[in-house]
């Protein structure tokens, strides 16, 4: 139940990025508490990254794009922070020196095996419970298939009042 004064929930619609943003703080809020409780020194936001890192051999700054799904410049920053922390290292391609690589340290090797096996598990199931009984993950590729088709600043356009 939605509290009688809370305007971004009666304006519907209207504030939609409003409200999925406060409820993504509310979330990502919960596992950087989580992640701090076990002494892990890394942000939620971080861990995609590291994720598609340690999933993928090298991968350059366009691979994590396309896997994570954020700009380029959000991946840069990231893989900065990440660096100065000694979590990455930034490495040239063999084959195409202009081309950087990033891959875990050692550190960040032994911290993504930790997470796993203390955290990872808990904030799925967290998660999960939280949206028992509602198709979320669905609801949410569904919209951000169709933002990738039709971005929402072009249906803002056509939108007729």
């Amino acid at each position: 139940m939605q509290h009688p004064t809370d305007i971004v929930a009666q304006l519907g619609y209207l504030t939609l990025g409003t409200r999925l943003k406060r409820l993504a703080e509310q979330l990502q809020a919960g596992v950087a508490e989580t992640l701090s409780d076990c002494g892990h020194e890394v942000q939620p936001g971080q861990l995609p990254v590291l994720i598609a890192i340690s999933e993928t051999d090298g991968p350059t700054v366009a691979d994590l794009v396309n896997a994570v799904g954020l700009t380029q410049p959000g991946i840069s920053r990231t893989l900065a922070t990440l660096k100065q922390a000694g979590l990455v290292s930034i490495r040239p391609d063999k084959k195409d020196a202009r081309t950087r690589r990033a891959y875990l340290t050692a550190k960040s090797t032994a911290l993504m095996d930790r997470l796993r096996n203390e955290v990872f598990g808990k904030v799925a199931a967290a998660a999960a419970e939280l949206c028992d009984g509602l198709d979320i993950l669905d609801a949410l590729a569904v919209m951000e298939r169709r933002n990738r088709e039709q971005p929402f600043i072009q249906r803002i356009r056509k939108a007729r009042s």
